[in-house]
């Protein structure tokens, strides 16, 4: 325990989730506490020669398509200069270091798996504990929000009315409200911390305790009302099943290509089922039609960007937004401000992290014994999917955030622990060390 507890990855993950908590003022910088505990990893892993070992094993077998994304964010730098986003690829570069410092450790910890599932516990456990704690600051409760979505389905009463007042708790009175990028990030947060504890688990017997909170975590990310989140959350934990029963031999590799899709198309049916005479399944119902102002904003914001590509396809035109906004996505983001070598540069880094998912998958169901660790490879499977999926629709120009690059860095830190396990895939002079 006490090990785990100066373990600067264990709050990494642990504090994950606390992005919209008031600001630590260091030397006159504003810094939030998941920054802290990353500046904390990131300097204890400068100091530590395993560190370099999990570095080293990274980058050699991902570091073409993670060079990519590297070379893009120069370019991203110099067409941004000057604006109100200036300090967007500066995010970007502190976001990527911390996530190789972290996929360093695990490829090269040789208690990774108590380590994931205890850091993820604390997390949405301190998340749960804290939100309580603030919310009865200004007179209300988890139970007071959760028996108001139950009866009246009321959306806005648990974004407005509570989340939004608890956030604001967290950053004193005068705090402005905190808009829709707090509640994604702690949507995503949540539900990473939920893989990771799933992954976690080491024994072959089922996790009861991870069945239990998958569902508390569903729920936490209706009232959130993530939608990106949600859907991916949703496709999520059938994905996991079929690829656990596929592995033990239960269903054929060619049933389970036949089970995802059928998932999909179920889960699609009972996200767009509902009564009208359930507020509940109304409101849902209504969320999920994407034919809201949000989702309508989506493509009003790709017709305008597109417009402005065509004026400056080679070298882009620079940062610029619409209605009080940037655009939604990474690709037509990055082609709009920094030209189209950054188009290709984010396309090329997207399709390796593609491809790396995908061999992975692969590998896990048609070889199963190439699987080594003591952790749950259909959760490990379940990582990169919100990355994946909301650079097309996210805010801050389509860019990963915080949470995001941590979900990708614990699955190619896995990843690359699995290849030091096997003799026959290791790398001359890597190995799994005790940090």
């Amino acid at each position: 325990m006490i090990r785990l507890l100066t373990h600067p990855l264990f709050w990494v993950i642990t504090l994950m989730p606390f992005g919209w908590v008031e600001s630590v003022q260091l030397g006159g910088f504003s810094v939030n506490l998941p920054y802290i505990a990353a500046l904390a990893l990131i300097g204890v892993a400068a100091i530590t020669p395993a560190y370099y070992f999990g570095a080293t094993a990274i980058l050699r077998h991902y570091g073409i398509w993670l060079a990519a994304y590297a070379l893009y964010l120069p370019l991203l730098i110099v067409s941004l200069a000057g604006s109100e986003a200036q300090g967007m690829p500066f995010r970007q570069i502190f976001f990527s270091v911390t996530a190789l410092a972290c996929a360093a450790w695990i490829a090269v910890d040789h208690d990774r798996s108590r380590l994931l599932r205890s850091a993820a516990a604390c997390g949405i456990l301190l998340t749960v504990i804290v939100i309580e704690v603030l919310a009865r600051r200004v007179g209300l409760s988890w139970l007071d929000a959760i028996l108001r979505f139950i009866t009246s389905g009321d959306l806005d009463f648990i974004i407005y009315g509570f989340f939004r007042r608890v956030f604001n708790a967290a950053g004193g009175e005068d705090a402005a409200a905190v808009g829709a990028a707090a509640k994604n990030a702690l949507a995503s947060a949540v539900f990473t911390a939920g893989v990771l504890f799933r992954a976690g688990h080491q024994t072959n017997g089922r996790d009861r305790i991870g069945v239990i909170l998958s569902l508390l975590i569903l729920g936490l990310l209706i009232m959130l009302n993530t939608r990106s989140v949600l859907l991916m959350a949703l496709l999520s934990f059938p994905l996991a099943g079929i690829i656990s029963l596929t592995r033990r031999g239960q269903i054929s590799l060619a049933r389970s290509v036949g089970a995802i899709l059928i998932t999909a198309i179920a889960v699609t049916g009972l996200v767009l089922f509902a009564t009208s005479d359930n507020a509940l399944m109304s409101t849902l119902a209504d969320r999920f039609s994407f034919t809201d102002a949000s989702a309508g904003s989506r493509f009003d914001q790709l017709g305008w960007a597109f417009g402005r590509i065509e004026t400056a396809i080679w070298t882009g035109s620079g940062y610029a937004e619409i209605d009080g906004h940037p655009v939604h996505n990474l690709f037509v983001g990055a082609w709009m401000h920094a030209g189209l070598f950054a188009f290709i540069l984010v396309t090329f880094f997207y399709i390796g992290l593609l491809i790396t998912w995908a061999r992975f998958v692969a590998q896990i169901l048609m070889r199963p014994a190439a699987w080594t660790l003591p952790l749950k490879p259909e959760w490990v499977a379940v990582l990169p999917l919100v990355p994946l999926f909301r650079v097309w629709l996210s805010g801050d120009a389509g860019h990963m955030n915080f949470v995001e690059w941590i979900a990708i860095s614990a699955f190619l830190g896995v990843l690359a622990a699995n290849r030091l396990a096997q003799p026959a895939l290791q790398t001359p002079g890597l190995r799994t060390v005790q940090i």
